[in-house]
């Protein structure tokens, strides 16, 4: 009886095996994962809130904000009178960047006129006794900096894989260590190399995350990694380390479930005080 119906049992069987091997990232199939990814997004339209959360504001570099200040990189004088602006006059809880102050800022010319003091205008009467009077307040990065300390501001970083390890700036610290772990192999996202905040600004502000996205096949964005790995320490995303910021600085630590019968494969990352 059962070689008679081989056949049918084997068509029926056959797309539950490769359903089964996709669902278990065994054997990832385009198709299906087209489907998951259209099922997804449905899901979350129907069910995601209609509203603007009036809590949360963008100030957002735009074509209309540079035809009016000008173009971008902004001269860091004038965020350090954004950063004063948002936290003395508009009283925001928390600041965050997400973008990367990578280079020094010298479109104050103050890089060229320390050049001039120590060469051709070094024995120019008053010359080096005026720069050092304006140099304060040609200092943008400095200004920034001071603008930045003793505020909740959270700066923005990136990581990268394609780069050849390459490395500028300075990271925040991890939020946790391989030590953590307990010894448990865990598969995280993984980098090589990142591009962050030059010193001054990155010690004015020492918390960070980083704002890699993870882009799907269909060139759209579903997920970001809440932490990352780089040399075997761990690193908050942009979004983590806000909410930390808002919640009181939480430590962060995997949470592991007890042994059962399902397996051994799940973390959850917990915050807590």
């Amino acid at each position: 009886m059962l070689s008679r119906h081989w056949s049918r049992i084997a068509i029926t069987l056959v797309p539950l095996v490769f359903a089964l091997l996709h669902a278990m990232h065994v054997l990832p199939i385009g198709v299906l994962q087209r489907l998951d990814d259209i099922i997804y997004d449905g899901r979350l339209r129907a069910t995601m809130p209609k509203t603007l959360d009036e809590r949360v504001v963008i100030v957002d570099i735009d074509e209309k904000s540079l035809s009016e200040v000008g173009r971008w990189p902004r001269a860091r004088n004038r965020l350090a009178e954004l950063v004063d602006e948002l936290f003395d006059r508009q009283q925001v809880a928390l600041l965050g960047f997400d973008v990367v102050f990578a280079e020094p800022d010298e479109s104050s010319g103050l890089k060229r006129l320390r050049q001039l003091a120590q060469a051709e205008l070094k024995d120019a009467p008053g010359f080096t006794e005026r720069l050092g009077q304006l140099q304060a307040s040609l200092d943008y990065d400095a200004a920034f900096a001071r603008s930045l300390q003793k505020r909740p501001v959270v700066l923005g970083y990136y990581f990268t894989s394609d780069r050849e390890g390459r490395t500028n700036g300075l990271l925040p610290q991890p939020v946790m260590t391989r030590e953590t772990l307990r010894g448990r192999r865990i598969a995280f996202t993984s980098w090589n190399g990142f591009g962050s905040n030059i010193e001054q600004i990155a010690k004015a502000a020492p918390l960070g995350g980083y704002f890699n996205s993870i882009t799907d096949g269909d060139g759209v964005v579903r997920s970001i990694p809440l932490v990352a790995e780089y040399k075997g320490a761990y690193y908050e995303a942009l979004s983590l380390s806000m909410y930390r910021a808002l919640m009181g600085m939480p430590t962060v630590h995997p949470g592991f479930p007890k042994e059962s019968v399902v397996g051994r494969g799940y973390t959850g990352l917990k915050a807590s005080t």
